[in-house]
């Protein structure tokens, strides 16, 4: 097929806690060249040092001046061009929360600018200004994604006034426009909004490029859907589909690729409009995934942007290839996208009702209250359990030639999740020993040994953790900024202190119990 293209390029979210060292993205410079990757974008909300909003910026592992000349350079070299994206009204609580500018807030949430205010304009082209000294590109993406709070505060009545959230948003959008081209740039920018309202957008300035993106509902249909409302008004847009890293213990591999090949199949179909591709993948709830778990999705996306031979593709044959290829491996039989999809797609094998509960169930859910009550048994969980140890054996003896620092974040994620599922077993197994011993309080042998096998149980899983959150640690040196590390190795102390807390507890109710008189104090898991 005719490529339909002239921006084939991939997104890097910087701004939600983890920042790239240069060494990083120059590999991945590097390596998207040999993928015909024309563009990388880099998503910023405030990790740029922007001069006359250190307050914005402190502490944050910011990207300096020296440093964007630095990776421009290099890019060149391999004709790749480096595209700023920034947020220029919503995505903006880094920003907001500072006392000296939750003035431009529209609301309390402290999400969005307000746009009735002059202040915001001001403060927009002070860091528009800025990013454009520093860039070369002629495009800057103004973001202007998911503005959940838009016309919901300050700008209400003025939103009333002029028609509504839609005519708000258009004007908003109209005064970013003149401030970008100003400095003598084109505008790009997210296309959710204009999916959103219903109206046509015939006043839209046709000279944007809207990014049109979307990671859930991912059929041909739907997101055919979505590009023919961006397309009916002439507008040009990029496929932007994702590599569905963010909020999972593990990269959803197979979610992405139908993401990915779905979209461009809708778009070889739409055919008008289509200026290109840009994948993307992003930190939300502060970055937990490493850069290396972003690289299967790359991969593929690489791949059928490059030849969109799309239909009838061979999942297995090409994966494999690819990542065997990039990562140098030469064993012939080990299936990567076999191991691979089996740990990107637990969330379907458990009663979950979406792939991100697993990631929240790891931290904010100890003792899967809300999981366990499902089960009537924990036979399925002990098959996967199973299954995952022998497959993170076959993993363990691969040895790529080439990238061995994103195989092994690839193969740390497995081993969180290998946790996740020993640790749903555990607690099943200490929740029976507790009932047991409860049910049997006559039996002081019993409830001795049952509450004393419960505290070791909690003790290994604590010092399981800690080894872990060592590992992670070293990871993240290794190839990111240290600023935002302490906020992800803060999610395991947290585990560790629930654990260390819960043996006290346990403790506390055993001494209570084996004296004259005493009682087993109920304990919930």
């Amino acid at each position: 097929m005719t490529k339909p293209i002239f921006f084939n390029g991939i997104m890097f979210d910087i701004s939600r806690g983890q920042v790239p060292k240069l060494s990083t993205l120059k590999v991945f410079i590097k390596e998207a060249a040999k993928f015909d990757i024309n563009f990388i974008s880099l998503y910023i909300e405030h990790t740029f040092q922007f001069k006359n909003h250190p307050i914005v910026w402190k502490n944050s592992g910011a990207l300096s001046k020296k440093d964007i000349e630095e990776l421009i350079k290099y890019s060149k070299k391999y004709n790749i061009e480096i595209i700023p994206s920034i947020q220029a009204m919503g995505h903006l609580e880094n920003v907001l929360k500072h006392k000296e500018y939750a003035h431009l807030a529209e609301t309390s949430r402290y999400y969005s600018i307000a746009p009735v205010l002059k202040e915001s304009y001001t403060f927009l082209e002070n860091i528009i200004s800025d990013i454009s000294e520093i860039f070369d590109s002629e495009y800057i993406n103004i973001g202007c994604d998911e503005v959940l709070d838009i016309g919901q505060g300050k700008s209400m009545q003025y939103a009333k006034k002029i028609g509504g959230d839609k005519k708000l948003f258009l004007e908003h959008i109209g005064k970013v426009k003149k401030i970008i081209n100003k400095h003598h740039k084109k505008v790009m920018m997210w296309g959710d909004m204009l999916i959103k309202y219903k109206d046509h957008f015939k006043s839209l300035p046709k000279d944007i490029v809207i990014l049109n993106w979307y990671y859930e509902d991912i059929s041909v249909a739907n997101m055919k859907k979505r590009i023919t409302k961006i397309g009916r008004d002439n507008l040009n847009q990029i496929i932007c589909p994702g590599v569905s890293t963010w909020r999972t213990l593990f990269p959803l591999i197979n979610k992405a690729i139908d993401n990915m090949k779905n979209s461009v199949i809708a778009s070889l179909e739409y055919k008008k409009g289509i200026s290109g591709y840009m994948v993307t993948t992003w930190g939300d709830n502060g970055n937990f995934n490493f850069l290396g778990e972003s690289i299967p999705g790359f991969l593929f996306f690489s791949h059928i942007i490059s030849n969109f031979n799309v239909k009838g593709l061979n999942l297995k044959k090409t994966n494999n290839f690819l990542y065997k290829d990039f990562w140098g491996i030469k064993d012939s039989n080990v299936d990567l996208y076999t191991i691979f999809s089996f740990f990107g797609g637990l969330y379907k094998l458990l009663p979950v009702e979406n792939y991100y509960n697993i990631f929240f169930y790891y931290w904010d859910s100890p003792f899967f209250y809300e999981l366990l009550d499902k089960y009537e048994d924990i036979k399925e969980i002990k098959t996967l359990y199973k299954k995952s140890l022998e497959y993170f054996k076959k993993i363990n003896v691969v040895n790529p030639m080439k990238h061995k620092i994103f195989f092994n974040e690839l193969i740390y994620k497995m081993s969180i999740v290998i946790n996740f599922l020993k640790r749903v077993l555990d607690v099943y197994e200490i929740k029976e020993l507790y009932d047991r011993a409860y049910s049997k309080l006559e039996d002081e042998a019993l409830v001795k040994n049952n509450i004393m096998d419960i505290i070791d149980r909690l003790k290994r899983m604590s010092i399981e953790l800690k080894l872990l959150r060592k590992k992670y640690k070293k990871l993240w040196l290794y190839s990111y900024r240290k600023p935002g590390l302490e906020f992800n190795l803060a999610r395991f102390i947290k585990l560790e202190k629930t654990y260390k807390n819960k043996s006290a507890e346990l403790k506390k109710s055993l001494k209570n119990y084996i004296r004259p008189g005493g009682e087993l104090l109920k304990i919930e898991f």
